[in-house]
């Protein structure tokens, strides 16, 4: 028993012994390999800082530098205009869109206080403004007189009696109420 326990003494004594030169050990070498990766490190900066000193006295390679810092400067300023005129063509196109809203407004304002024979009138309606004319023109000039004044507004009067023959047209003005006919005189040449 006493051999047994002197084994595990030992055993233990020889542990603790290898551990006391493992740790150590494991120490030096992280910062040893720590010191060389520092070295290595330095070694490429201070590289890179030796060819910088060695191009820094080409003047091609000084001019190749200020060629790039004014390209940059160049790119930078490009870049901003870019964003300008973007920022312009959107602003421009929001700016159209209301013109062209407006001038629609406008237009539907305008034909509307336009006296209907001077409206820009389509085929359908142009047909039918000259055909209500022909019936018009077709009647007897008193019978015409008579209903143009009972259906129609002034307005309206002035726009058939536009679209008959002059003949007719100034047959049913001549058989119309002087006032109606001065009036719708007035409409035709004011507008």
């Amino acid at each position: 028993m006493k051999k047994t326990k002197n084994n595990k003494v030992k055993q233990k004594k020889k542990k603790s012994r290898a551990l006391r030169i493992i740790i150590p050990l494991v120490i030096v070498l992280i910062i040893i390999g720590g010191l060389a990766a520092a070295l290595i490190f330095n070694l490429f900066s201070l590289q890179d800082m030796f060819f910088d000193t060695i191009y820094s006295l080409d003047p091609e390679y000084k001019a190749v530098d200020e060629l790039r810092a004014e390209l940059d400067r160049w790119e930078a300023e490009l870049y901003e205009k870019e964003e300008k005129l973007l920022k312009n063509e959107q602003r421009l196109e929001k700016l159209k869109e209301e013109l062209d809203k407006r001038k629609t407004e406008l237009d539907e304002r305008e034909i509307a206080i336009i006296p209907l024979y001077l409206r820009p009138l389509n085929e359908e309606e142009l047909t039918n403004m000259k055909s209500i004319g022909m019936m018009y023109a077709k009647m007897a000039p008193e019978d015409a007189a008579e209903i143009l004044a009972s259906l129609y507004s002034i307005d309206d009067m002035a726009a058939i009696l536009y679209y008959m023959p002059e003949k007719s047209s100034a047959a049913i003005l001549a058989a119309m109420d002087t006032a109606l006919a001065a009036q719708i005189t007035d409409v035709l040449l004011h507008y």
